[in-house]
């Protein structure tokens, strides 16, 4: 390998570790709220399905989605409540 070989290569994987290290946090964060989001849609049609005989029902909407996904079970707990006080 010559010498201008292996600068290109350094400049290479400087170029793939910079790339990582700017989309690896959004990257994670975006993983996060769908994974949230996915187990919030699971809560929320077995807790539908519970709480349905007293009237109690959360809509399954994007917006109630992406508030699970955010939230987490502070936010899940949150629209139950709020369900449960405004029926």
């Amino acid at each position: 390998m010559s010498s201008s070989d292996i600068i290109m290569l350094m400049i290479g994987v400087c170029v793939v570790l910079i790339i990582y290290l700017l989309f690896s946090n959004p990257l994670k964060m975006l993983v996060r709220v769908a994974l949230g989001g996915a187990a919030g849609v699971v809560g929320m049609l077995a807790m539908n399905t519970f709480l349905a005989p007293l009237g109690v029902f959360v809509g399954i909407n994007p917006v109630t989605v992406l508030l699970v996904g955010i939230l987490g079970l502070p936010g899940f707990a949150m629209l139950y409540i709020a369900s449960f006080i405004f029926k």
